[in-house]
């Protein structure tokens, strides 16, 4: 019953929109200040939106031929899911005005940004490209930071350092998912970033991100080691690397009943740990 549930929660992005809600709370915890409820809700409408959005257009070009269940799930209640997304959109630009001009401006060139993603769906088709797995990454993060970042008073290095850290940690996880979704994503016709590069080469890039992530992480502990909370936001960062890494180093594992899309959308519950630590 809980298989089925997770199921379903997974295809309706639930998860991955809880959290990127997890994700900018724990940033505004790191800045210390306070996000305003209202600018969660928008991220998560957002958030959910951008994702559903990508999967009807996916199920609709797939019609019958649709493997994936989050394919099948969306071709099933396209009409019903293209409503709630036009009413989830509506929700959330009627918000928009009680937002400060900074977060308008950062949610504006996200706007761009995801118009840009979909253009490019449209253009590239099913050719294999890298510029999927990258966009996705920065528009989410851009979207994590969108409001914490435009109402703190300052944007420092740190912060800079766990932006990056943030894209990159996106972006691997995009990366093992194409990777374990290799074969169904040929025979799906889906352009990837693997397809593009190959496993091997794939690999090696997915590990040398997450040693930047980490060697970042270690940078910050050791240049501001008086910055408590510096210290302890990066120790998450690096329990989320060590777990991406952990896929990749295990994947006859992860493969099995798809457990790395568990831990892998899993890790962006681990900012919530800031709370704790």
């Amino acid at each position: 019953m809980l298989n089925i549930l997770y199921r379903y929660i997974r295809a309706l992005s639930l998860d991955v929109v809880l959290g990127s809600v997890i994700c900018s709370h724990f940033l505004g915890t790191y800045l210390q200040i306070e996000i305003p409820q209202e600018m969660l809700l928008v991220l998560a409408l957002a958030v959910w939106v951008i994702y559903t959005a990508d999967h009807l257009w996916d199920a609709y070009k797939m019609q019958d031929q649709a493997r994936f269940f989050r394919h099948q799930f969306h071709l099933k209640y396209f009409t019903l899911l293209t409503i709630l997304v036009i009413a989830a959109s509506s929700i959330a630009v009627a918000l928009l005005p009680q937002f400060p001009p900074a977060t308008l401006i950062v949610g504006t060139v996200i706007s761009v940004l995801v118009a840009l993603y979909f253009i490019m769906l449209h253009v590239i088709g099913s050719k294999p490209t890298f510029a999927k797995e990258i966009m996705i990454a920065l528009v989410y993060t851009l979207g994590v930071f969108a409001a914490p970042v435009s109402l703190s008073p300052v944007i420092d290095l740190p912060l800079v350092f766990i932006f990056v850290q943030f894209v990159l940690l996106a972006l691997v996880n995009l990366l093992e998912f194409a990777y374990f979704e290799l074969e169904l994503d040929r025979e799906q016709q889906f352009g990837s970033a693997v397809q593009f590069w190959g496993r091997d080469l794939t690999k090696q890039i997915v590990l040398s991100c997450l040693l930047i992530v980490i060697t970042l992480a270690g940078f910050c502990v050791m240049w501001w080691s008086e910055n408590t909370m510096l210290i302890r936001a990066e120790i998450i960062l690096s329990l989320m690397a060590v777990s991406l890494a952990l896929i990749i180093a295990k994947p006859g594992f992860f493969k099995t009943s798809e457990r790395f899309r568990i831990l892998g959308d899993g890790i962006f519950f681990f900012p919530g740990l800031l709370l704790f630590i």
